[in-house]
């Protein structure tokens, strides 16, 4: 399981799409069910954005206080809308992994 500390320098860091383009900050952080580690982040794309969008880590990568993302801000704004005050439950776990493959 991931260290706490890891969790928490995620939580704030801003968040950037893969052409560059500023999305907002990183609000929770998600574990995947299998292994606790950090799976997902939700970021509102937008100072008055009231939806929280479900973005993938995988194949993200941390610069100090800046996470890089590797999707465009279209393809978060498309994807399914999930609550992001809970744990993602299996299905919409799947329901977001079998979006995010087709970009």
């Amino acid at each position: 399981m991931v260290d706490q500390y890891v969790i928490h320098e995620l939580q704030g860091s801003n968040v950037w799409a893969k052409d560059g383009e500023r999305l907002g900050l990183v609000d929770n952080v998600h574990l995947d069910r299998a292994t606790g580690e950090p799976a997902w982040v939700t970021v509102a794309l937008g100072l008055f954005e009231g939806r929280q969008y479900f973005v993938p880590l995988q194949g993200s990568r941390r610069d100090e206080d800046d996470l890089y993302v590797n999707y465009s801000r279209k393809a978060i704004e498309d994807s399914p809308d999930m609550d992001h005050d809970g744990a993602l439950t299996a299905d919409e776990e799947a329901r977001l992994e079998d979006y995010y493959k087709g970009w």
